[in-house]
């Protein structure tokens, strides 16, 4: 059998904890865009804030 990636399991169990595997990283990937838009977001809000406060 192949090993890595790429390799298939052959029985149903193997092929159901690989899915799961797989769709935990999904959840955690998920996780980590979330995290890192709000952050950019409240970036991007203090920015503002800031220029608003600022005189021109």
């Amino acid at each position: 059998m192949d090993t890595g990636r790429d390799a298939v399991p052959d029985d149903f169990a193997a092929l159901k904890e690989a899915l799961a595997v797989e769709r935990a990283k999904g959840l955690e990937i998920a996780a980590e865009l979330a995290i890192a838009r709000a952050k950019a977001s409240e970036d991007e809000a203090l920015m503002h804030s800031r220029s608003c406060r600022s005189p021109s």
